[in-house]
């Protein structure tokens, strides 16, 4: 099918009001939009709306009502106090209690823990991620994914927040991976089929729904289908014995809620192709796959709960597809929801979306077999809005008598001590040795007590120096004497002085170019420039230059990454030590004004000798290095 490519942000639709008909209302039922940002007043000029929706807009609780929609996503704008987000997801099921179906609204999130969250990290608990949860594996088992999950699902649900968009299933096999990477819990499908199960039973005992994403997985891909769209190459038998047996065990053995889809092409899979409205001729991308989603996840797999798309406006669709078009076929394939179809943002988008909806339904009706497809997909939804009882739990959100004691109730979940005790006991529990200098490490008064620390700004110095004057006492005697480099404010001669007075270095790395998942929404951000990148290099650059020198000058070096195992492959060679947290997050405490991060107190305590590395390494490096010199390697 070839289509014209379609701009959802211009004036596509006339802005006459119009009314939905029981079929366009159901259509509109299998919709979940973002409330992200509106601009009451326009755009006035602006390219983007950019103006955080704290406070539902009339607008969007009048499209809410007149439609029958089937959901919406919260982002981190959305959040600022408990209070607010209480107000905010009461506003939201009053408006579609209003509705015709006076049907609850599924209130969605990506909150799961590491680099995606969405939650403020001072009044929530952020955990370490999932990769950090596949390094205690070997000595705690499923403890940690259990735990993460029942406070996160424990918090979100305070909040009036049905739906978590988590836990990640996919097998990260590729150590290229932009995308995946620390979201995944390793690179065993057995490993990670058990702690996804762990953590998905555990939110879903707490009343949110569960998501297993990216079926039919996205974990070997070097693209991220934010920006572009991946392929998998590998035959049908290396598919079913990684990327799916995650999701096959979790339908055989639980209950999972739903599945998200990715958009990737799977030519082993199905190779069924498609026009673009670029003109060229492409493998379907799984989330207009029929075969995929019905054939073998519904009809296979027998996965009974609801399928929904990941965001339809993630350039892996929506650069290649008009998405009235993406939308219908999605909807026919077997997805029982379109997540993210249409931008909404200002006034006039809210007739547009209808008319949208309106589109949508008309080319749907051209297929044979819609009427059925489509009992079928409201059956599941209504089912499992049953089952979490959304129905009930919208009524109690709405009723306003009930607001200040929901407050309450949130304001002593939310990163209360025992969650904030559990978040750093994950965060100890994970660290992990890759490398190890037999005699400096770890780091002690025998080395020296002069150390010079290389780190990225003055937030995370604050957060290290603290760590490291705390924990040095607990190890040692003599006075510790520490000199810092900013990466921000680096110069080579006086870098170069400062490591010839040290007795070592210590360098704490983390890979600053955010991913379009974390930002969110890729669609109001332009594309990273070439000064960002540029930016990155040159503090890598400075890195590998300090390690060299040091080296030069025979000082005992560590290398701390804060994040991605895979990007301490640059530093195997050079760094006589290296250790990993998995999460280099850092936030300012609203009790003491300071800025801390757990990950950085488990680091420290780690290369101090307070604490013994406890994490094994969840994925192979894959490097030339001798595994010999890799702790942890399998």
């Amino acid at each position: 099918m070839t289509t014209n490519k379609t701009d959802m942000s211009t004036n596509l639709y006339p802005s006459l009001d119009i009314e939905l008909n029981a079929f366009e209302r159901q259509v509109a039922q299998r919709m979940m939009i973002s409330v992200r940002y509106f601009c009451e007043q326009g755009l006035n000029g602006k390219k983007y709306c950019l103006e955080p929706v704290t406070k539902l807009p009339s607008a969007i609780a009048d499209l809410i009502e007149s439609t029958d929609l089937g959901g919406v996503v919260l982002f981190a704008e959305n959040i600022s106090d408990h209070s607010q987000v209480i107000k905010l997801t009461s506003d939201l099921q009053s408006a579609a209690l209003k509705s015709q179906s006076q049907k609850p609204l599924f209130i969605g999130i990506d909150q799961e823990g590491g680099r995606v969250v969405r939650l403020n990290r001072e009044s929530s608990t952020a955990f370490s991620g999932n990769m950090a949860i596949g390094a205690t594996y070997p000595e705690k088992g499923v403890h940690h994914a259990q735990q993460v999950g029942r406070v996160i699902g424990n918090e979100l649900n305070a909040l009036g927040i049905n739906l978590n968009f988590s836990p990640d299933v996919d097998v990260n096999n590729n150590p290229d991976n932009p995308v995946i990477n620390v979201r995944s819990f390793g690179e065993k499908p057995e490993v990670v089929s058990e702690l996804g199960i762990a953590m998905m039973d555990a939110f879903q005992k707490e009343k949110v729904i569960a998501t297993l994403k990216h079926f039919p997985g996205h974990g070997n891909t070097s693209i991220d289908s934010h920006t572009g769209l991946p392929i998998v190459g590998y035959d049908a038998e290396t598919i079913y014995k990684t990327d799916l047996l995650p999701f096959k065990h979790a339908i055989e053995q639980s209950n999972p809620g739903m599945v998200m889809t990715a958009h990737i092409q799977y030519p082993n899979l199905d190779d069924t192709e498609i026009d673009t409205i670029n003109g060229e001729r492409i493998v379907l991308p799984a989330t207009l796959s029929k075969e995929v989603l019905t054939n073998l996840l519904k009809d296979k797999m027998k996965f009974k709960g609801v399928v929904i798309t990941d965001a339809l406006n993630m350039a892996g669709i929506s650069h290649h597809f008009n998405l009235e078009d993406a939308t219908a076929i999605s909807l026919l394939a077997g997805a029982d929801v379109a997540l993210m179809p249409f931008r909404i943002r200002v006034h006039q988008d809210v007739n547009r979306f209808k008319h949208f909806i309106k589109a949508v339904a008309e080319k749907m009706l051209k297929d044979d077999f819609v009427y059925s497809q489509m009992e079928d997909s409201l059956k599941r939804i209504n089912a499992l809005k049953n089952e979490y009882a959304l129905t009930a739990q919208a009524k109690e959100l709405a009723d306003q008598d009930n607001f200040t004691v929901r407050v309450e109730n949130a304001e002593m979940r939310l990163a209360s001590q025992s969650h904030r005790d559990i978040q750093k006991q994950l965060a100890f529990d994970s660290v992990t040795l890759i490398k190890r200098h037999p005699i400096y490490f770890p780091i002690s008064e025998n080395t020296g007590r002069s150390i010079h620390v290389v780190v990225q700004d003055s937030q995370q110095r604050e957060v290290v120096e603290r760590a490291m004057k705390y924990y040095w006492t607990t190890t040692n005697t003599e006075k510790l004497k520490l000199t810092f480099t900013l990466l921000a404010e680096y110069r080579q001669g006086v870098v170069e002085q400062e490591i010839t007075d040290s007795a070592a270095v210590i360098l704490f790395y983390s890979e600053r170019r955010e991913s379009a998942v974390v930002k969110g929404e890729f669609d109001d951000y332009e594309q990273e420039t070439k000064s960002q990148i540029g930016t990155e290099e040159k503090r890598l650059d400075a890195l590998i230059h300090c390690l060299e020198f040091a080296k030069s000058a025979l000082k005992p070096t560590l290398v701390a990454g804060m994040q991605s195992p895979y990007e301490m492959r640059k530093f195997l060679e050079l760094a006589d030590s290296i250790v990993v947290a998995y999460d280099a997050s850092i936030y300012q405490d609203v009790s003491t004004n300071r800025y801390t991060g757990v990950t950085y107190d488990a680091v420290v305590a780690t290369i101090l000798g307070a604490e013994i590395a406890r994490g094994q390494l969840p994925v192979l490096l894959q490097n030339n290095t001798s595994k010999k010199s890799i702790v942890g390697s399998k």
